[in-house]
């Protein structure tokens, strides 16, 4: 709490009164400034996609409590995943586009390593694409997509020729 000199004129209390909605200005700002300097995000986007652009065929899905195993054989279709370098995708089934849209990549710790790995997110997944954390393995031939979720599942593709 401020005291005014009672003998204070008429300025200087307006001059005072300037003063201190200057400084709480500054503090307002200051403030807002440490608020959003010091925020920091779990996931961090990672651009690199070169690794993952191009067709894959899916080869299985896996996962649940149940350990259920899915494959082209057991369900009598093939599916196709395209990513593309503009972070779009498209899926075919059966040679048929039944879904396409956009793809985000960021950074998120992986329940399961404890570390910070890629992870995909499609805007509107599609069987077998789930979202997760993505790998390519044997050379860039081999990709896994699994869901970052214990009990979850994993979607396995190999690279088309």
């Amino acid at each position: 709490m401020i005291f005014f000199n009672s003998n204070a004129t008429k300025k200087e209390i307006i001059h005072l009164r300037i003063k201190l909605k200057t400084m709480k200005k500054i503090i307002c700002l200051f403030v807002f400034v440490l608020v959003i300097t010091s925020c920091t995000s779990d996931s961090e986007v990672k651009k690199d996609n070169f690794d993952i652009i191009g067709k894959w065929d899916w080869t299985s899905t896996s996962g649940g409590i149940s350990g259920t195993t899915i494959t082209p054989l057991t369900v009598e279709k093939k599916y196709t995943l395209n990513l593309n370098g503009n972070y779009s995708y498209s899926l075919q089934e059966n040679g048929v586009e039944i879904a396409n849209g956009t793809y985000t990549l960021t950074m998120e710790k992986s329940i399961y390593s404890q570390k910070t790995e890629r992870f995909i997110t499609f805007k509107e997944p599609e069987f077998p694409m789930v979202n997760g954390i993505i790998n390519t393995y044997e050379n860039r031939t081999v990709m896994s997509i699994g869901d970052n979720l214990y009990d979850g599942f994993g979607s396995s593709f190999e690279k088309e020729k």
